[in-house]
């Protein structure tokens, strides 16, 4: 949890910021009551990641319900 200042604003620790490779291009995403911020780069491999298995999991999800 974080406490926001008067401007709705939040300040990430630097050993947070180096452990995620944060810089001035990042991914802001959001998870139910939570958010992560993301390497932009980071991001969009684990993106392509989930993707590719998504699409496995809806054509075995398909394969059992046919079969």
């Amino acid at each position: 949890e974080v406490v926001l200042d008067s401007q709705g604003r939040f300040v990430i620790p630097s050993p947070l910021r180096e452990f995620a490779e944060l810089g001035t291009d990042v991914i802001f995403v959001g998870l139910g009551s939570r958010v992560e911020l993301w390497n932009r780069n980071a991001w969009a491999t684990k993106e392509a990641e989930v993707t590719k298995v998504a699409g496995e999991l809806i054509e075995s999800l398909q394969k059992e319900k046919s079969g």
